[in-house]
This record gives C-alpha cells, structure tokens and sequence, in this order.
C-alpha cells in the first residue's frame, strides 16, 4: 500500500469497493432475516437451545456460552465447582509475606457442538439469540 486510504489508493486491487446501502434498507433486511423459530417465541417463555454449529468469533462463543449458563443445571454445577474452589486453596510464603494460590475456573460449557441448555426466553436473551441464531438450534422447550 502506498499509505493513502485502502481503497482510495491506485494500487488497490480492482473491485474491493465498499457497497453503499442506505440505512433504512439495511434495517428491512436486518428485519426480515430473523429466523422464523425466534418470532414466534414470546418472552417468558421456557426454549431450549442446542449448538449445531462451531461459533466462529470469540464474542459469539462467548454469547453461546452465557445463553447456555443460564441453564439450571449449568448453574448448579458451576455453584458446585465455586464452592470447592473457594476451599481448595493453599497459602505459600514468598517475600516475606503469605500469598493464597487459588485453583483455576472450569468452565462446565464451552460452546462446543451438542451442548444443550433450556432457559427462559427473556427480551435479552432473545437479542442474543437473534446474534448467535446461525450457530444454534431454538425450540420452545
């Protein structure tokens, strides 16, 4: 690159044009490419979510993995894991004073495909449900 914009340059390669979209059709087509399966959930209600895809960003998995904890049993047994953490920890004297090594988080979902989780479909989780729809499978449980 010669230092000037990307694609304002002479030497930029030929078609990596950005496409201009004016933003109210960008809305209609954000708008009409929601799944079918999420319109038809009101909030409140109780879905179940399964992983059938391998998310493809670290902020998608990261979604995909809250969603799924919010599971009841993902939270009893991260509530399980807490508690022996918080009595599995050693103290150690370095520089004169004591420091306490904590074990490490694991985490009981990681986003992989198959993991399943029925949660309750409130306005928030819907939004990142509509985030993550291409990566999960939604059902009213």
């Amino acid at each position: 690159m010669c230092g000037s914009e990307p694609l304002d340059c002479a030497c930029a390669p030929p078609g990596n044009e950005p496409q201009k979209i004016d933003p109210q059709e960008r809305e209609t087509a954000m708008s009409t490419q929601t799944p079918d399966a999420l319109a038809s959930i009101a909030p409140g209600s109780k879905v179940t979510i399964k992983v059938v895809t391998r998310p493809s960003t670290a902020a998608a998995t990261k979604t995909v993995v809250r969603l799924l904890s919010k599971d009841e049993t993902i939270k009893d047994e991260n509530e399980r894991l807490r508690k022996s953490r918080k009595t599995s920890h050693r103290t150690k004297q370095r520089g004169g004073r004591q420091w306490n090594i904590w074990t490490p988080k694991i985490h009981p979902v990681d986003g992989s495909i198959g993991e399943t989780g029925t949660i309750v479909a409130s306005l928030d989780v819907l939004t990142d449900l509509r985030s993550v729809a291409k990566f999960v499978q939604v059902t009213k449980a």
